[in-house]
């Protein structure tokens, strides 16, 4: 991840000269490393589930591919409520924050 963020082209210049990537490029190089993430889990778990520790075979039968697009349905349904509930519980910090006057009302 830290090599992502590194090697990514440099939106602005910060005020003490050093480079601060604009917000929106971070937010695009995290989901594209989740979504690789995501990817990863998703063979890993599907095709132990589907195929049970046995080799890929050459064909994949209907069954298999039945197996495997629920099971990724599930994994991507699961990752979008994780998503949701993180979103709102960021929110309500954000939102605890504000009405305290800052940072703990310091």
């Amino acid at each position: 991840l830290a090599q992502v963020l590194l090697s990514g082209p440099v939106a602005q210049t910060g005020r003490r000269g050093g480079f601060v990537m604009a917000e929106q490029q971070v937010q695009e190089m995290l989901d594209q490393v989740q979504n690789q993430l995501l990817q990863e889990q998703i063979r890993k778990t599907c095709f132990g589930k589907c195929f049970q520790g046995s080799d890929f075979p050459s064909g994949m039968t209907k069954n298999h591919k039945i197996c495997l697009a629920k099971c990724m349905d599930r994994m991507t349904e699961a990752r979008q409520i994780v998503q949701t509930a993180m979103t709102q519980v960021g929110q309500q910090q954000q939102q605890q924050m504000q009405q305290q006057g800052g940072f703990g009302g310091f």
